[in-house]
């Protein structure tokens, strides 16, 4: 046996996940926003730091000649940019 079609609930202006939701008391205030893009980018510049340093003991194993031409540190320790300059030693001084 069928059952009878349900009469369908009466619609609200508000979507229904958003009925579970209690409504924001600063609606329609001004309010600070961080960016969450600043965070993704001060890990690359740690990260940028990081490499670097690896590169830079790298070449201080192998006895290469780094030097540092220009650095632009960020806000936490993290590299915003760097230029360098690595020349390698030749075994025998030639």
């Amino acid at each position: 046996m069928l059952d009878a079609p349900r009469p369908k609930p009466k619609s609200s202006s508000r979507p229904c996940g958003s009925l579970l939701v209690p409504s924001d008391p600063n609606e329609g205030r001004n309010r600070h926003r961080r960016d969450p893009r600043r965070r993704g980018r001060e890990e690359a510049n740690l990260f940028a730091r990081d490499l670097f340093e690896m590169y830079r003991r790298y070449a201080e194993r192998r006895d290469w000649k780094l030097e540092v031409l220009s650095s632009d540190a960020s806000d936490r320790d993290g590299l915003n940019e760097i230029t360098s300059w690595c020349e390698e030693t030749m075994p025998g001084g030639a």
